[in-house]
């Protein structure tokens, strides 16, 4: 008996080390190895409540999924200098704006089903609310402004984006300077790069722009989109003289180094075909 009692204690001891040990492990985030202490003090310092931490490398981030405030969370940071990027957080539909409430009940989609509320926080830019609706097979990403202004609408994004696409971009100082001295009140929605060319969306009071820049960082143009009911009539009026049967469809305004003129793209709605880049000057004139 006496024998079995110490087998007993030895047990005991040797499972009070283990599940100590395994205490010890849960109390260390998991995937913490993959980033360096400059970054996990970064993020301490940015959320000190956090918990459920977990550390991965995507590309050229370090990304940490957590809860904190009672919501999930996904931050970009910058594994070498420890910059806080964007932070996503998982949204309940009623702790949007009322401003975006309001916008997104009122338009066209209305009517189509929430399946997902997200919220992007990101360093210099614009904070966007999206919307992810979805209808039969469709899905909609609707991304709004904190003001309620629908700035971006992407049909079948598909699951579990990461919004990397709208992380700010270190190496865009030169381009930030010129937008913040050309626009001082905009603010940045996204920035992309495509064939040797940077699109940067801005928000510049209600009005979206699109500003273009060349692989040397110098602007080369800024479109924004025109209500038909805005167009000057001299401009109607020369591309219904020049092109009879065709309606206007859809215009920019365009600003570019060399001047400013309307572009337009028509559409003859009985044979289908399609005219794009109208070029006019605001007098009626053309390009």
């Amino acid at each position: 008996m006496k024998k079995n009692w110490m087998l007993f204690l030895i047990f005991a001891a040797s499972a009070m080390l283990t599940f100590s040990g395994c205490s010890d492990d849960d109390n260390t985030p998991e995937g913490t190895h993959l980033v360096s202490k400059e970054v996990q003090n970064a993020f301490n310092e940015k959320f000190p409540q956090a918990y459920n931490v977990e550390w991965e490398l995507k590309g050229n981030y370090a990304v940490v999924d957590f809860d904190w405030n009672g919501s999930e969370h996904s931050s970009w940071f910058d594994p070498t200098s420890a910059t806080w990027f964007m932070t996503e957080t998982d949204l309940r539909y009623t702790d949007l704006p009322q401003a975006v409430k309001t916008t997104h009940e009122a338009g066209e989609y209305a009517t189509w089903a929430v399946d997902d509320v997200d919220m992007l926080t990101r360093e210099g830019m614009e904070t966007l609310y999206v919307v992810e609706v979805e209808k039969g097979e469709t899905d909609v990403d609707l991304y709004y402004s904190p003001a309620g202004i629908l700035v971006k609408t992407v049909v079948d994004a598909g699951d579990g984006q990461d919004y990397e696409g709208y992380l700010p971009q270190p190496d865009a100082q030169s381009i930030t300077a010129i937008i913040n001295e050309k626009y001082p009140n905009a603010r940045i929605i996204e920035i992309d790069r495509e064939k040797g060319m940077t699109e940067v969306e801005i928000l510049d009071g209600n009005v979206c722009r699109d500003v273009y820049f060349n692989g040397e960082n110098e602007w080369v143009k800024t479109t924004w989109d025109v209500r038909y009911a805005e167009l000057p009539e001299a401009v109607k009026q020369a591309a219904k003289t020049k092109y009879p049967e065709y309606v206007i469809d859809d215009a920019d305004y365009v600003s570019a180094p060399s001047g400013e003129w309307y572009e337009l793209d028509l559409e003859n709605e009985r044979t289908d075909h399609e005219i794009d880049d109208v070029k006019i000057n605001a007098d009626g004139s053309w390009l």
